[in-house]
């Protein structure tokens, strides 16, 4: 082996390390929602289970290779990151096999675009298609290259036979590959109908439609439905923000006009993406003067590559993916990784041109400039860490000279340090989640004990926890969300676990207000503390005690309510949150009055009281929501908080003024007296412009 190639397979060996490193210090875990699906429908395949009806199961390349890991190394997360890691490799490789035929440095830049580019990094040990699709498209792309510019159009039927294996497995990874037909048209008119060379394309076409045919029948002869995993695509449709055939027309111009691009300036993935652009604005880099829309001829492998990433960018942002209705992709990085393997080589290129101030200088720097300013209004932090660094480097680079070997290194070292600190930035705060340490104690404290119990936690944390147990029943330990959870199961002898962990609960997208009342009224002495971390605010408690709601009861005022007194002479019609009427609050609101002795609350425990109130003030305000409990006339317990203030500039006939107030208190259980009444109501000293509405009242015991 010559000098030059162990130069080359260092650079490569040094981008495998960057994806190894990422795995084993920055692994943040799982989302707990497709990536989980995955994982228990890989486990579903080795116990002879297969969802038919599940269009995430068609998705062969994921769910069959991580079946193949679990069964050789088990469920865990080594097993669920390997098929993803090792493709993320195959992509580099792949890379690597083009740009080794140029300089060290163009290799070098190609790479270091490609592996640092935040989303794609983040992906590379993900249980996810995405990744997948991104090393397919690739081969396709490089196959029609290989094919054109390499093997100088010998050898058709075995390159047509290769494109033909890409585009199907491709298709097996994930349907998102259609965003690539725009492409294949593209390329196919330039063979066919310009320069005349369709051999290839005879032969591709013909093949492709053979596997398909091939694929649709043994759908058919499995499931009796050639085409089902198209209808299950429509079964297990549902609206979300992507949904853009049911939302109204400015969302789809939001997305195709900026939406698109703006998600990848404040991902920190566009600079390969606008290093496009001079490729076909400026003539200089083409032989001979030639014209510019020979570029789009793609003579050569900088114009190749360019046009084929600029048609992906333009169709990922354009195109359906639906034939029925205009349904562009959804604004998520991970759909797109595909784009970045292609734009990454093509920008390689460009940089090198750049430096040998064979493209044109001028266009590049005012390209970069308008790029570090969009990122200034669009995310103030990655302006500073990620593109006015590069801005500084291309903008020194542009005045000086790069005709030694000693330039080009510093170059190259600045611009891998300056791409990697983004990515370093991300491992610092993925670790600071420290998934490993909750995974731990989940481990050690419920499923190593092995006892009887219900385990109960947010969605995402519910799906992680079967996954942590493979999948299986172990010693009747349940695990169940809290959407899961009866009244009957809470109010069982059974031992229940309430695992609370803010992060998976953002994951579940979620926030605490959103949990139910017997995760959020967890009161001292009504539960042991198994774990806690409170840097991570995580904690694993075994309920002695699970609160439970005695009375709920909201005032709207529009009618009389049980409890509340009617406010009728103080009842308005101008403005109001719901329904057609408001409180217009004097000194004193409606108040709510309740004996306390008319229902069951549990003298062992305490008493929570829980109130939630839409108010308008036209002001900053001193009002006060007010908790009294009185016997025989005599307060004795008296307790208030301040609403919100002020609410905004204006008057308060403005709907949109509407602010909500929650708040709590809690009663000791020492403190309630017999013969008690409990009142509550919005005091207003200073007789300030008040509305309130939805006045909601919820008293909690425990048991």
């Amino acid at each position: 082996m010559n000098k030059e190639k162990i130069y080359q397979y260092a650079i490569l060996s040094l981008f495998v390390l960057v994806i190894v490193f990422n795995h084993i210090f920055g692994y943040l875990g799982h989302y707990g929602w497709d990536d989980m699906h995955y994982a228990e429908m890989a486990n579903d395949v080795l116990q002879g289970t297969i969802h038919y009806d599940d269009h995430y199961f068609y998705r062969w390349p994921t769910v069959l290779l991580t079946a193949l890991s679990y069964k050789i190394f088990g469920i865990n997360d080594f097993a669920s990151s390997l098929p993803a890691m090792g493709i993320s490799i195959g992509i580099l490789l792949l890379v690597f096999s083009i740009l080794k035929r140029y300089s060290l440095f163009v290799l070098f830049i190609g790479l270091s675009l490609l592996t640092l580019a935040n989303w794609f990094l983040f992906y590379t040990d993900k249980l996810m298609p995405d990744i997948f699709v991104a090393f397919f498209i690739l081969s396709a792309v490089i196959t029609i290259y290989r094919y054109k510019f390499i093997e100088k159009e010998t050898q058709s039927l075995k390159f047509a036979f290769l494109l033909a294996l890409s585009l199907f497995f491709g298709f097996l990874a994930k349907e998102t590959i259609a965003l690539f037909l725009p492409v294949l048209a593209y390329l196919f008119v330039i063979d066919v109908f310009i320069t005349k060379k369709r051999t290839f394309w005879i032969y591709a076409t013909g093949i492709t439609f053979s596997l398909f045919v091939l694929y649709f029948l043994l759908l058919y002869a499995l499931t009796g439905d050639a085409f089902i995993r198209f209808k299950t695509i429509l079964d297990n449709r549902y609206f979300s923000e992507c949904s853009y055939h049911e939302l109204p027309i400015i969302y789809v111009i939001k997305r195709v006009a900026y939406q698109f691009y703006e998600m990848f300036i404040g991902s920190g993935m566009f600079l390969s993406i606008v290093l496009l652009l001079p490729v076909f604005i400026t003539k200089k880099h083409l032989p001979d003067q030639q014209a510019g829309k020979e570029v789009w001829l793609m003579f050569n492998e900088l114009s190749f590559f360019s046009v084929v990433g600029l048609i992906l960018v333009l169709s990922s942002n354009f195109m359906s993916i639906s034939y029925t209705e205009y349904i562009p992709m959804c604004i998520d990085p991970r759909h797109y990784l595909f784009i970045f393997p292609i734009t990454s080589i093509a920008a390689a290129f460009v940089i090198d041109k750049y430096l040998d101030k064979t493209i044109n200088i001028r266009v590049i720097i005012i390209l970069i400039g308008l790029l570090t300013l969009l990122s200034l209004l669009i995310v103030e932090q990655l302006f500073w860490s990620h593109y006015f660094p590069l801005c500084v480097l291309f903008f020194a680079a542009g005045f000086m000279s790069f005709q030694t070997n000693k330039m080009q290194i510093i170059f190259a070292i600045l611009f891998f340090a300056i791409l990697s600190i983004v990515p370093v930035q991300n491992i610092i705060a993925y670790r600071n989640t420290e998934y490993h340490t909750q995974k731990q104690a989940i481990i050690e404290h419920i499923i190593g004990k092995q006892e009887n119990c219900v385990v109960i936690s947010n969605q995402v944390q519910t799906r992680e926890n079967k996954y942590y147990c493979g999948f299986k029943t172990i010693n009747n330990i349940q695990f169940l969300s809290f959407d899961e959870v009866t009244e009957d199961m809470l109010n069982s002898s059974i031992k229940k676990i309430l695992i609370l962990n803010n992060y998976t609960l953002y994951l579940s997208n979620k926030t605490p207000s959103n949990m139910p009342y017997y995760a959020t009224m967890v009161e001292p002495g009504n539960f042991k503390t198994i774990y806690k971390n409170e840097k991570l605010n995580f904690s694993i408690l075994e309920l002695t005690k699970v609160a439970y709601k005695i009375i709920e009861t909201t005032n709207d005022f529009e009618t009389e309510i049980p409890y509340w007194n009617y406010p009728k002479e103080q009842l308005v019609n101008t403005n109001f949150k719901s329904g057609a009427t408001a409180h217009k609050v004097d000194e004193y609101s409606s108040t709510f009055q309740l004996y306390l002795d008319s229902i069951s609350v549990d003298v062992a425990s305490n008493l929570k009281i829980k109130t939630e109130v839409y108010q308008l003030f036209k002001d900053s305000t001193e009002a006060q929501i007010v908790v009294s409990i009185e016997s025989n006339n005599e307060v004795y317990y008296w307790k208030s908080a301040g609403l919100t203030s002020p609410i905004a500039a204006g008057t308060i006939d403005d709907e949109s003024e509407w602010k909500n107030v929650d708040m709590e208190f809690s009663v000791n259980k020492g403190e309630l007296k017999s013969n008690s009444l409990l009142k509550i109501y919005v005091w207003n000293p200073k007789k300030q412009e008040c509305l309130i509405d939805d006045f909601k009242i919820t008293l909690f015991g425990f048991r």
